[in-house]
């Protein structure tokens, strides 16, 4: 179908080869069936084209609503990995900040232990000095 705009042609008709043996209302009844008759074969023609169209809007539809369900699916994908991922980073980020408390925690308890030790070893050291000086001046 062209996209110029068609003109609907009334067929011209032999009235003057009819004439002679047809009265005229007779004349007119022919012409006016020749008309309706081209008039018809046009409608025909119209309406194929019409339904050609049709079909081809209800495929780019159909294209279309495809389009828009891969899309979705695409994006719904995208969007469920990226959660996921979040998830992830959020589990590991919780995972890594009670590894640090812990780390803390085992340093602290280690400095604490090391103070300990040292505070009694200078204690131990203290007594045994004075174990010696007290054999010693004996």
């Amino acid at each position: 179908m062209n996209n110029d705009a068609e003109d609907i042609s009334i067929p011209n008709l032999d009235m003057q080869g009819r004439l002679a043996s047809c009265t005229t209302s007779e004349n007119l009844d022919v012409g006016y069936n020749s008309i309706l008759n081209d008039l018809m074969g046009q409608v025909e023609v119209t309406k194929l084209e019409v339904l050609e169209m049709e079909n081809a809007v209800k495929t780019s539809f159909v294209d279309t609503e495809m389009q828009t369900a891969g899309f979705q699916t695409g994006a719904l994908g995208l969007f469920s990995a990226y959660r996921d991922l979040i998830q992830d980073i959020v589990k590991e980020t919780k995972e890594m900040r009670k590894e640090i408390g812990d780390l803390k925690m085992h340093h602290i308890s280690s400095d604490g232990y090391k103070v300990d030790s040292l505070t009694s070893n200078a204690d131990n050291c203290q007594v045994f000095a004075n174990q010696r000086a007290a054999c010693c001046n004996e």
